[in-house]
């Protein structure tokens, strides 16, 4: 599991999955594509035969490396509830995809509560209109994050302006987390739903460009 080879694996199997699944890989003929799949696996005698899988894939007119123009749909498109959402948050994690015997939860960055419009006009005076657009941006694919259930339970102990300022480096160069601190203030919302999601884009960019 955690071998140079089986860490090498995981990463190319991860990389086919998602951008065969963000693409629409199997949208058409999905039998035809899994087929492909599986008679280069059982031809292969060594790593993940990703080249080979996506070199039959090309010849059925599929696209087989990660679009950019797909990439900005889903960053305008997808939302907490969107089927794709766990999927595209993944590849922030890309290479360390699974820890063994975790299971990942999304959770929002700037708490759903904390951005419900009754509260943003009863405790925080905002005026309706804006409120309104701060609770309909809550579930912005650039306010969610992949955590653990443990990490999880513990940010819901805290205050969100403790948590939020109590992040390592590590962890907002992790989850793409602005360094901006400025922009954890709530006044400051969509600024931060901005600059995550360009964050977001230079990441998904970067880590599909390693496969080209």
């Amino acid at each position: 599991w955690t071998a140079t080879e089986g860490l090498e694996t995981r990463r190319r199997i991860h990389y086919w999955l998602t951008s065969a699944l963000l693409n629409g890989t199997f949208n058409s003929r999905p039998d035809e594509v899994l087929d492909d799949a599986r008679d280069e696996i059982n031809a292969s005698s060594g790593q993940f035969p990703l080249e080979q899988i996506h070199r039959r894939m090309r010849g059925r007119g599929k696209v087989v490396y990660f679009s950019e123009d797909v990439l900005d749909t889903l960053l305008e498109e997808t939302t907490y509830r969107s089927q794709k959402s766990f999927l595209l948050l993944s590849l922030l994690h890309f290479g360390e995809a699974v820890r063994h015997g975790r299971d990942y939860q999304q959770d929002h960055v700037f708490p759903q509560a904390l951005l419900e419009k009754d509260t943003l006009v009863e405790e925080y005076g905002f005026d309706e209109p804006t409120a309104r657009r701060y609770e309909e941006s809550a579930g912005h694919i650039a306010n969610l994050q992949l955590l653990t259930e443990e990490e999880n339970a513990r940010k819901r102990e805290m205050e969100f302006e403790t948590w939020i300022q109590t992040r390592t480096e590590t962890y907002r160069e992790t989850h793409c987390i602005p360094d901006d601190e400025d922009l954890y203030r709530l006044e400051n919302f969509p600024q931060f739903v901005e600059e995550r999601e360009e964050l977001i884009r230079e990441r998904v960019i970067e880590t599909f460009e390693e496969f080209r």
